[in-house]
């Protein structure tokens, strides 16, 4: 039992599982370009791509959500293993894709792999000695190979190679993710302090309440974030920008994620996580607010701030998940949670814009980002108030 704690927290399989969840949000970070060269290549329109974002999301859930039932008992090491042979081969074969059914089972197979990538990750993750700073490390990888994915997609291979060229690159960044492998710990622990047992709380008690609002709130802010994010590209040749400048900013987007998720790791153990999460709100919706002044330069800022606020809000709710789960294992379910919130978003994405067009549903993004960001609010109160009477009933 010592030596898989010691494991758990070692800085290397903190980073191993970080770069494992950069590889899991892989699909998410380039599917604006994907979909961008697929639109153009099988003449999608906005409703298409919406169905098709859906997919990609409903695959990653389904991948993950059973992870709170066999976290603690799987093989780490070899289900993240088969997860990435698995996604690599979906993605190689997305090189052939001629038709938007072949598109689909390409992406659903991609992300049900990349799916079972999450739980061990996010699992060694919350045993970390400090959950908010790990999970904070995870974000600054995923805005890294983000940002190094993008630069590559936008102006080197999607030029010269189009399409099949995305995907076999692709393939190739997540193969080359098989020896992080070797870093994870073989089998959970538990080196939480809170921590009486392996378990924890039951999966259905009154203490898991506080988690699985937390969860629900995660899938809200998800679903603001998507909603916008999957139509970046749109959004951008909506306002008349160049193809590469929208690439350039999906790549400085990935820079400003990363770099809030440092400060936010920086700040953990020294600033609450409530009040990351409304600046990091606050600063999205600001974002979407200056999305309507016209350019290139409004639109790549406004991008900017979006993706700054995202970064650094969501490493919060991360960490707030983490503290609040009393089972141990629900908080591992946070990129199920994130995945329905994504489902959500892309099948009322579609009809949104078609109704009322991008701004619509730029707009119900910001809606969502409030109303999660109020939900933790109340959680995080919640749980201080029962903490308290805690303390002083003590004898």
């Amino acid at each position: 039992m010592n030596q898989i704690q010691t494991d758990a927290s070692s800085g290397a399989a903190v980073v191993a599982a970080s770069l494992l969840t950069a590889v899991n949000q892989l699909l998410v970070n380039v599917q604006p370009l994907l979909f961008g060269v697929l639109a153009v290549r099988l003449g999608l329109d906005d409703a298409e791509l919406g169905y098709l974002g859906a997919v990609v999301i409903a695959a990653l859930t389904l991948g993950s959500i059973s992870g709170p039932f066999w976290v603690r008992r799987a093989n780490w090491r070899f289900t993240c293993a088969l997860a990435l042979v698995g996604a690599a081969a979906a993605f190689a074969l997305g090189a052939a894709v001629t038709t938007l059914d072949a598109a689909l089972l390409i992406f659903g197979a991609a992300g049900l792999f990349l799916g079972l990538l999450s739980p061990p990750a996010f699992g060694c993750l919350g045993e970390a000695e400090n959950p908010p700073r790990a999970f904070a490390i995870s974000v600054v990888a995923q805005s890294s190979l983000a940002a190094a994915s993008t630069l590559a997609l936008s102006f080197a291979i999607i030029p010269r190679f189009g399409a099949p060229g995305a995907f076999v690159s692709v393939a190739i960044a997540v193969a080359a993710a098989l020896p992080l492998c070797r870093s994870l710990p073989r089998r959970a622990g538990s080196s939480r302090e809170l921590s009486a047992t392996v378990d924890g709380a039951p999966l259905l008690s009154r203490a898991a309440i506080p988690a699985y609002a937390m969860l629900f709130a995660k899938g809200v802010f998800v679903a603001g974030i998507l909603g916008y994010w999957i139509f970046v590209e749109r959004i951008g040749v909506a306002h008349g920008i160049p193809g590469e400048r929208i690439g350039l900013t999906i790549s400085l987007c990935a820079v400003a994620s990363a770099a809030s998720a440092g400060i936010v790791g920086w700040l953990a153990g020294r600033v609450r996580l409530v009040p990351m999460i409304a600046i990091g709100t606050t600063i999205v919706i600001g974002a979407f607010i200056a999305l309507g002044v016209p350019g290139f330069l409004a639109f790549a800022l406004s991008n900017f701030l979006f993706a700054f606020g995202w970064g650094f809000a969501q490493s919060a709710y991360w960490g707030l998940l983490r503290e609040v789960d009393a089972t141990n294992r629900l908080f591992v379910a946070g990129p199920a949670a994130a995945g329905v919130g994504g489902v959500a978003a892309g099948m009322a994405a579609g009809p949104i814009i078609a109704v009322a067009g991008l701004s619509a549903m730029t707009l119900a993004s910001g809606i969502a980002l409030l109303a999660a960001a109020l939900l933790a609010f109340l959680v995080a109160g919640s749980l201080r108030v029962r903490r308290s009477r805690s303390l002083r009933l003590a004898p």
